[in-house]
């Protein structure tokens, strides 16, 4: 039998006033079974989907993730069976594990200095650990922030292109491993907007992604990117556009040179700086937001104007065009002999040359050349001139020639005829049909064809 006891002030309380008494309390009631364990809140798209939707949006969003589903299945299974019938167009496995590109020869001074380029394509191969980190985080944050995350193909954003290009806004949706299988096999994959095209260059990314690392892809597509003025790879651009190997980059200048592969010739730096700057500042603002790029840094760098240092790889523009154009034909009929690709090989060329000595050499052609071609242009000038003003070219410097080589003109006219005859011009003339004494008259009555005949033919030159 169960007992209970109550205190003294609740008896009294009982006893004496009946209306409020309270029900003897009973025993209390029995424990029940404890209650289920609360289930964990699931993870994952589902769990997202079951905690914020209620359940008509659940059914939806799951109907809907299935379409999805289904539709990125039969996406994958088709570009597989579409690889099967552009399978033979692809690269071999022999090209894929031995990319071919043209490299520069390059001929150096006696002390090191680079005295020119010979190539079809300017370029020279530098490693991953030969480019800048800045131009590496620009280039990723651009143009492929999930590189280190796919296979080749960025699936997200392969549908996002695929919609914008639906809805009649192209978008481009080429990873940096398509983009190389571009670089590396245009003749096989081409460059057309067609379906084919796209399948191949997806099936080589795969494919290039199989054989080599993260790491190699990045390196082999720095070196194979195309530039202006014949500027192939980033060392290449690095020193064409800034004077400076790649591995020198700064951020800024490495945000230009990634900005300028979307179109190298409307952010030629030289040509459109201001238009080069705004495209500079979008590869920084991706920088800001991929975290390569603190915001104090790019609220400072985004006002600076982009300053180039432009340094051209023709000969003409060498320390020694002459000279290198004498390497450029010994090395010509060396390469033919020995069987070497002189414009393709990727050559080092050492000569005898020395650039300070050079250097110091054009100094003294440069600060007495324009003297020397004072006096001949005064003396030539009239008949006698009253005798020599100076044994030195100053006092000619400070006088003023109305008619350089005025008197030559008058005693000699057969000169200019004859010099005429051999200009291109006389000779298109010719081919044209028109008549030798013709086309003599033609271009005698040209005032400003004949005075810049005789300017390049009366020009000193000098040999040190």
């Amino acid at each position: 039998m169960a007992e209970w006891s109550y205190s003294k002030k609740e008896l009294d309380d009982y006893f004496s006033n009946p209306a409020s008494r309270r029900a003897k309390p009973g025993p209390p009631p029995a424990a029940g079974p404890p209650p289920p364990p609360r289930t964990p809140p699931r993870g994952g798209v589902r769990g997202y989907f079951e905690r914020r939707l209620g359940d008509a949006q659940k059914a939806q969003a799951a109907h809907a993730l299935a379409v999805l589903l289904g539709v990125g299945f039969a996406f994958l299974l088709l570009i597989g069976v579409v690889f099967l019938f552009v399978a033979g167009d692809l690269p071999s496995f022999k090209q894929l594990d031995n990319p071919s590109v043209q490299l520069a020869t390059v001929a150096y001074t006696a002390d090191g200095v680079e005295l020119a380029r010979y190539a079809f394509e300017n370029r020279s191969w530098v490693s991953y650990e030969e480019i800048s980190p800045n131009v590496i985080n620009a280039l990723i944050a651009t143009e492929d922030h999930r590189f280190y995350e796919h296979w080749g193909i960025d699936l997200f954003r392969t549908f996002a292109a695929v919609g914008h290009t639906l809805l009649g806004s192209t978008q481009g949706g080429s990873t940096i491993t398509q983009q190389l299988a571009r670089n590396l096999y245009n003749d096989q994959i081409g460059k057309e907007q067609t379906v084919g095209r796209k399948l191949k260059e997806m099936a080589t990314a795969i494919q290039l992604e199989r054989r080599y690392t993260k790491r190699e892809i990045i390196e082999m597509y720095l070196n194979t990117v195309e530039y202006v003025y014949n500027a192939f790879g980033i060392e290449a651009a690095a020193r064409t556009f800034f004077s400076k190997p790649a591995s020198e980059l700064s951020v800024s200048e490495s945000a230009t040179l990634v900005g300028m592969l979307q179109n190298p010739s409307r952010f030629n730096p030289v040509r459109f700086p201001e238009r080069t700057q705004q495209r500079r500042n979008v590869v920084l603002t991706q920088m800001v937001k991929r975290g390569y790029v603190e915001r104090a840094d790019y609220d400072k760098l985004k006002a600076a104007p982009i300053e180039t240092q432009f340094n051209s790889s023709e000969i003409t523009a060498s320390l020694a065009p002459y000279f290198a154009e004498y390497v450029r034909n010994w090395l010509k009929e060396w390469t033919r002999k020995s069987g070497r690709e002189m414009y393709a090989e990727g050559l080092v060329v050492y000569t005898t040359l020395d650039s300070r000595m050079q250097t110091l050499a054009q100094k003294a052609v440069d600060q007495n050349m324009p003297g020397l071609q004072a006096v001949v242009d005064y003396e030539w000038s009239c008949s006698g001139c009253g005798g020599a003003i100076s044994s030195e070219p100053g006092p000619y410097l400070a006088r003023t020639v109305d008619s350089p080589f005025g008197y030559f003109w008058q005693s000699q006219p057969r000169v200019v005829e004859e010099w005429v005859r051999n200009t291109e011009a006389f000779k298109a003339l010719r081919s044209e049909g028109v008549a030798p004494e013709a086309a003599l008259r033609r271009l005698l009555g040209q005032p400003a064809f004949v005075d810049s005949l005789r300017a390049a033919r009366t020009r000193l030159e000098a040999g040190l």
